[in-house]
């Protein structure tokens, strides 16, 4: 009998709680808090819903509401209400794909059917131009070495000419790839080689000048050597 009169007495509560979020208690609650406002801002007073009279009422007639209503509300989309504050949502503040989830996602593979040797040609045509831009007028092999250490290779042609590993040496293609310790080239017959860095000298072709790269001291990944100091001890091209 006692529980029975608590689930009563519970389903009492609930509809008292929703007649007073009801559309008519929420409007009758408004008008109420309008009657709190001194009467020239109490809209249920106004005489007119004339946005220039609202003002000029506001202002208590003065001659400048006006000038103050052309210049700025007149012709223009007034927010009666704060825009709602900036939240970053929880997806833009995400940590960025590990090396592993990049590997697992396949991020930086290339699909089969688009490893075409001609497809490639002119991205190896806009890195021309890109070395041409960064030597400049380079004059002596110490100021070309230097900076073609920081230089982007993505596009240029390389040829594997020494190598630990045999099979490497004499291949020749365009690089679409580079990483900490590989060169990624598509060669003529349309295959991906993955050539590493280490053990083995790479060699390309800029105005007429066969450069060699040792491989070995290019162990870093392409946006690292734009900032890195390299020693001038090493012998990082022949030239």
């Amino acid at each position: 009998m006692e529980e029975h009169k608590r689930n009563i007495n519970s389903v009492k509560r609930k509809i008292k709680h929703n007649n007073n979020n009801t559309p008519k208690r929420r409007k009758l609650e408004e008008c109420q808090e309008y009657h709190n406002l001194p009467p020239r801002l109490n809209p249920t007073h106004l005489e007119s819903t004339n946005i220039q009279s609202l003002v000029k009422t506001v202002m208590d007639g003065s001659p400048a509401s006006d000038a103050i209503f052309t210049e700025k509300i007149s012709g223009r989309t007034v927010s009666l209400v704060n825009p709602p504050s900036a939240v970053k949502s929880s997806k833009s503040l995400q940590a960025p794909l590990t090396s592993k989830e990049r590997k697992v996602l396949k991020v930086f593979d290339v699909p089969d059917d688009q490893i075409v040797y001609e497809s490639f040609v002119p991205l190896h045509q806009l890195w021309l131009q890109y070395i041409l831009d960064v030597l400049g007028n380079s004059r002596g092999a110490s100021q070309m070495g230097n900076k073609l250490l920081k230089a982007d290779f993505h596009g240029c042609v390389f040829t594997v000419v020494q190598a630990n590993v045999p099979s490497y040496i004499g291949v020749v293609g365009i690089v679409i790839q580079e990483s900490l310790n590989c060169f990624k080239l598509v060669t003529r017959d349309n295959r991906l080689k993955v050539v590493p860095k280490s053990g083995v000298v790479f060699s390309f072709r800029i105005r007429n000048k066969r450069i060699k790269l040792h491989g070995d001291h290019f162990l870093y990944r392409s946006y690292e050597r734009s900032t890195r100091n390299f020693k001038a001890r090493h012998q990082n091209f022949d030239i």
